[in-house]
Order: structure tokens, then C-alpha cells, then sequence
């Protein structure tokens, strides 16, 4: 809301942060100006110092939880990528479920420790929590040996994301929002040219369209084909309950995590 403002009067947010990549996705913006501070009215100075005292008296999303926020903040949804996630609920039940299959269980917490016992084998995952934040938790270790089964590994560590926000909309223009480069285990991009370039052993590059709800795909191996969707928010594209697309972004030169989608 307070970088709206200067959004409005085309102010060019950090290449790739958050603000650049939201305020790109609504067909509004553009971005003209290093500083706006000389089109800012009085009215607009005193909102954004508004807001800006309302903002310091919330908890930060990128802040480390202690203990007892961690406690609060597990409960919910999570995962590591479009085919493994799991819940957490409030009164110690696991719940996790996969293309392959579907496990239930108990969850605890202590010392920085999440325990997960499962019913099917009585096996306990523990992961130790290196760090964790209201939108991932980042695993320093996982002492378990079917983990894989429901938890993927991300570069050098593990890193697991909420879903607790993934009702956030995006700008009103569907189609310039599925611009960028969408992934899960393989992935494509939506250029705003019209192109659509595979990324992935299957199918090849070819031409993309967006009307009145649908995605249409004409790929030059796999031919043409039509694709509705769930949910669309700035990081997500859920085309199906078991199928949803992370967006990557310019300053992840790999496979990369998805990033908060509540701001």
C-alpha cells in the first residue's frame, strides 16, 4: 500500500525484489523515475508516514520466530514443491500427501526440533530447524530414512514454504501476471511476446495466449492444447489441486525456492 504511492508516479523499485516484481505485474506501472519525492503531494507524505508508523508496530515476515511463535506459526499448510506438502494442525496431527501416497501421524516441537511420527511405519522425521520465518523454514538436518517420500532438498539445505497465503490475488491483468518463468520439477516461460519456451526433456518451444480464462499452448512437438487454472498470485500458478507452478525469479540462477507471496 505505502509503495503504491510511488509506484502511481512510476518510481523503478530494486530490479527483481519484491516491489519490482509485483507493481510489473499490473498493466499500470512504469517504471520512469529514480525519485518521485518532488510529485508527492502533502496528503501523499502524510499517508505514507501513516503507514509507515502502522508497518512498525506489525512482526516482520523475514524475521526469525522464537520458540513459542514457532509453535503458532507451524500450524497450517507447507510445502517444498507442487507434489509434496504436508499439514500441520493445531492439535499435533500430520497429515502429508503426494502424487505417490498418503501418510497421517503426530507433530511436537522442542528445542528447535520437529518431530513427525507416522502411523503406516511408526518412523519418526526429525528436522532440525536452522531458521524459520512466517513464510519458510529453512532445515539444517533431517534424520529420517523415507524423508524423500514428502520433503525435497533445495541446493545445499531444505527449505519448506507455507501455503498460508497462497489466497493473495494478483493485478487485475491475468494475462501480463503469467508473464515470467514458471517451474515445479521442470519448467516454461510466457514471454509477453507471445512465446513459450520449454524448459524440460519433453514437448519444445512454440506460442502462448491467455483469453477469458484460458491458457492456450501451441508446442511445436507436443502440438496445441488448453489449460484452466485454480489460483494465479505473483508466486504461484495452481493449475490443478496436483499441480501448482512456482515462479522464478532474475536473481535465482538455478532451480530455484519460491519466494513470500503475502506481500
Amino acid at each position: 500500500m505505502r509503495n503504491e504511492v510511488f509506484a502511481r508516479y512510476g518510481f523503478i523499485f530494486n530490479d527483481g525484489g519484491k516491489m519490482d516484481t509485483y507493481f510489473n505485474l499490473l498493466s499500470w506501472y512504469s517504471p520512469q523515475h529514480k525519485n518521485v519525492d518532488a510529485f508527492l503531494t502533502p496528503l501523499e507524505k502524510m499517508n505514507i508516514a501513516l503507514i509507515e508508523k502502522l508497518e512498525n508496530k506489525q512482526p516482520k515476515d523475514d524475521v526469525q520466530l522464537s520458540q513459542k511463535e514457532m509453535e503458532s506459526e507451524l500450524i497450517g499448510s507447507w510445502s517444498c514443491n507442487s507434489s509434496k506438502m504436508f499439514s500441520l494442525d493445531e492439535f499435533g496431527n500430520f497429515h502429508a500427501k503426494n502424487f505417490y501416497k498418503e501418510e497421517r501421524g503426530s507433530w511436537w516441537l522442542t528445542e528447535n526440533k520437529l518431530y513427525i511420527d507416522t502411523d503406516e511405519d511408526n518412523d519418526t522425521i526429525t528436522f532440525e530447524i536452522d531458521y524459520m520465518d512466517r513464510e519458510k523454514m529453512i532445515i539444517k538436518s533431517v534424520d529420517c530414512n523415507n524423508w524423500h517420500e514428502f520433503f525435497c532438498q533445495t541446493g545445499g539445505d531444505y527449505r519448506i514454504y507455507s501455503t498460508l497465503y497462497k489466497d493473495k490475488p494478483i493485478g487485475r491483468n491475468i494475462k501480463n501476471a503469467l508473464v515470467g518463468f514458471w517451474y515445479n520439477s521442470e519448467g516454461f516461460e510466457f514471454t509477453n511476446k507471445g512465446e513459450y519456451i520449454h524448459h524440460g526433456p519433453d514437448c519444445g518451444n512454440g506460442t502462448w495466449d491467455y483469453k477469458d480464462g484460458v491458457i492456450t499452448v501451441n508446442e511445436s512437438e507436443c502440438g496445441e492444447y488448453e489449460k484452466t487454472f485454480d489460483l494465479l498470485t505473483t508466486q504461484r500458478l495452481v493449475v490443478s489441486e496436483n499441480w501448482t507452478l512456482f515462479r522464478m525469479h532474475k536473481d535465482e540462477s538455478s532451480i530455484p525456492t519460491p519466494k513470500s507471496e503475502h506481500k
